[in-house]
């Protein structure tokens, strides 16, 4: 039974390290991608702290803010993880800079505050608006 035991914790170990994905950053090229990781170090700068920012083409599913059906899971344009912002690729080049600017703000409030409702103060206050 012991052996079963130890075997089992080491199976669900091993499973825990292999389902961690490398995430593949890229160069940033695109102009909205050289302003997004400078917005980045500008908050960090502001709020007093450190922060390492990559661009990624590798997706990371989150729940959908509005969902067109139960369980809906869309693409997150940027998410803090492991001391590490990273921002996606595709919605970076997209969108604006200024929506580059909030989700710079957003993400790097994230090094200090965990939950989304924080992080979104954070951010408000940071790009001027409380």
């Amino acid at each position: 039974m012991r052996n079963f035991v130890i075997f089992a914790v080491c199976a669900l170990l091993l499973t825990g390290c292999a389902s961690k994905r490398r995430v593949q950053t890229v160069p940033a090229v695109h102009p909205n991608e050289i302003h997004i990781l400078a917005e980045t170090q500008r908050f960090a700068a502001a709020l007093g702290i450190s922060a390492r920012a990559v661009i990624t083409t590798t997706q990371y599913m989150v729940p959908a803010s509005n969902p067109e059906y139960p369980g809906e899971k869309v693409p997150a344009a940027g998410w803090y993880g492991d001391g590490l912002i990273k921002y996606w690729r595709p919605v970076v080049q997209e969108r604006d800079q200024a929506y580059g600017t909030a989700l710079a703000a957003h993400e790097t409030c994230h090094i200090k505050f965990h939950s989304e409702e924080a992080a979104g103060d954070c951010a408000r206050v940071l790009m001027g608006g409380e």
